[in-house]
């Protein structure tokens, strides 16, 4: 009588709400990848500390696929909200909407931390794939 398969933790699944999740992503990976959304939100309110995603991502993107892809996601949107920015800049009506891409880039950034930190891959509306 054959054995049956030992139950094991599947490499990645998709959850209901339709996010890849990967339940075997150690915890270092996690907290990193968590980071780096959480300093683009920071980034948005200094501007300063909007290398440090760009510096987490590019430290650890060859020792894991979960930090590489939030790393790139985030510094993917980084550039984005700044295009937008710019662009918003040069009319005269995008002027006073200019409050619009700051506050995406903080909210939009904390729900991405969130999303990391339950183990899924993230992806951000309105982000131009420069990376």
């Amino acid at each position: 009588m054959p054995h049956a398969p030992a139950q094991s933790v599947p490499f990645r699944q998709v959850r209901p709400n339709g996010r890849l999740h990967e339940p075997s992503v150690p915890d270092a990976d996690i907290r990193n990848a968590v980071l780096g959304h959480v300093f683009v939100a920071l980034g948005a309110l200094s501007g300063v500390l909007l290398v440090v995603p760009v510096v987490l991502w590019l430290s650890g993107k060859n020792q894991s696929g979960f930090v590489d892809d939030h790393g790139r996601e985030a510094c993917n949107f980084i550039l984005s909200m700044m295009l937008w920015s710019f662009i918003l800049t040069i009319t005269f009506v995008g002027i006073v909407l200019l409050w619009i891409p700051w506050v995406l880039t903080v909210v939009l950034s904390i729900r991405s931390a969130v999303i990391a930190s339950n183990r899924e891959y993230v992806r951000y509306p309105m982000t131009i794939r420069f990376l």
